[in-house]
């Protein structure tokens, strides 16, 4: 993946590629189609890697396209996985909605 396609600079990159090593996805900007597709393909990509272990989707956002919130709760009703939702900031409340207690 380049930085061009992605616009993150490398160490932004080794970061991301180290959280997602950890089964952690991050949303730290206001959410775009573009950002909604790359956590729901994260969100898939965890899923098929390993479909019982936990995902942690940490997001500090102030919110942002609503079709692109739907995907991604669409997204996480459909993998098994247990997906954990910390949040930095308020979660707008259809993302919240999705998140299974244990």
């Amino acid at each position: 993946m380049s930085t061009q396609t992605t616009g993150l600079v490398p160490c932004d990159q080794e970061i991301a590629h180290r959280l997602m090593a950890q089964r952690i996805i991050v949303l730290g900007t206001e959410l775009d189609q573009e950002a909604g597709n790359r956590l729901c393909s994260q969100l898939l990509l965890l899923s098929a890697e390993d479909g019982r272990e936990d995902i942690s989707f940490w997001i500090s956002s102030p919110g942002g396209s609503v079709p692109a919130m739907l995907a991604i709760r669409d997204v996480m009703r459909l993998v098994p996985n247990d997906v954990s939702l910390l949040e930095g900031a308020p979660v707008p409340s259809p993302v919240r909605g999705q998140v299974r207690e244990r």
